[in-house]
């Protein structure tokens, strides 16, 4: 949601403060839907339109994982996604699909697979959005501290002590930080998009990243191992050189 600042005078403290409001895009249009209506029926009504949005999301994003392994079957799948589905199906239903190719399943068990992979990928997504506004808003805030810090010592030539106004600033600073945050997470929640997400993978591919691994070792040995002769002729033509100058400026 957008938001404005404002410029008001505090009565308490005789100070200039910034004052953030949270604002509608269309404000007009918005008044004319809401004119007449409880406040507490449009927080329901809000909120169930974010929650339909949120399970509408989760939906799309668990279709973009089926499709990429809608060939295989349950035991192909890594272990962690296994036993989220596991969980997901119940004891008796995995048992009996688990060996099966997941594009054959009947129509009820893939929207329940489908539901745990968005499941999954969703909380990856709020974990990235999560991690990602923290980091950002924390390095605001540790620079904002340092140039306080800096700075603090003017308030003696105002008559206060500074020691004070650093500790009210810095409080100040600290719950202005988590409100950030708090509205950060919410207002990218619907909006962020990550470059490339994938949170079940096969055991096919696991196999051969750990028959590639070996093969890209040996290979290192081996040439390492042809390149070692070449260096040592290269030092003993290095050495037998020098020797041979030696002699010659020795008969001279």
């Amino acid at each position: 949601m957008a938001q404005s600042q404002q410029t008001v005078f505090d009565k308490r403290t005789h100070r200039r403060i910034q004052v953030v409001t949270p604002r509608l895009n269309y404000v007009y249009l918005a008044s004319k839907f809401l004119e007449g209506r409880a406040p507490q029926e449009v927080a329901q009504e809000v909120l169930a339109h974010l929650e339909a949005a949120q399970q509408a999301n989760r939906m799309l994003l668990g279709l973009e994982e089926f499709q990429k392994i809608a060939q295989n079957s349950l035991d192909d799948l890594d272990p962690a996604t296994r036993q989220a589905l596991h969980n997901a199906l119940g004891d008796d239903l995995y048992a009996s699909v688990r060996s099966t190719p997941l594009h054959t399943l009947p129509r009820e068990t893939q929207e329940t697979i489908i539901a745990e992979l968005g499941r999954r990928a969703l909380t990856v997504i709020y974990r990235q959005l999560l991690l990602g506004v923290i980091g950002e808003l924390w390095v605001d805030y540790l620079t904002q501290m340092e140039a306080l810090r800096v700075s603090i010592g003017l308030e003696a030539y105002a008559q206060r002590d500074p020691l004070v106004q650093y500790k009210s600033r810095a409080s100040t600073l600290f719950q202005d930080l988590i409100q950030n945050m708090r509205l950060g997470v919410i207002s990218r929640m619907f909006t962020y998009r990550p470059r490339q997400i994938s949170v079940v993978q096969t055991t096919e591919r696991s196999a051969v990243a750990e028959e590639q691994e070996p093969a890209q070792v040996s290979e290192g040995k081996e040439e390492s191992a042809s390149t070692q002769p070449i260096d040592q002729k290269k030092e003993l033509q290095e050495k037998t050189g020098l020797a041979s100058k030696k002699k010659r400026r020795r008969h001279r």
